[in-house]
């Protein structure tokens, strides 16, 4: 059977429900390899925030959708990582 008891199919292994969706900040080459691993996972990436990167550019096929001020400016970024249904 294709799906799991709340409904969802299944995806890499995971419930479809149960995935995860991913903003990376940084675009770089760790930021790429990050994005590839949370893919293999059957997690989403929904986007890069990147200084260096103009928006709706597209870096390994995922849009860089905004600036993070990197750690050399004089703004600080921070990031947190929340859940939703």
């Amino acid at each position: 059977m294709a799906g799991s008891a709340c409904g969802g199919a299944l995806r890499g292994g995971v419930p479809e429900l149960m995935a995860h969706r991913w903003l990376i900040l940084g675009s770089g080459g760790h930021g790429r390899s990050v994005a590839d691993a949370i893919r293999a996972q059957g997690d989403a990436v929904v986007g890069f925030l990147d200084d260096s990167h103009p928006a709706d550019e597209l870096v390994a096929g995922v849009p860089v959708i905004g600036l993070c001020l990197s750690p050399r400016s004089s703004r600080p970024c921070h990031a947190l990582r929340v859940a939703g249904t």
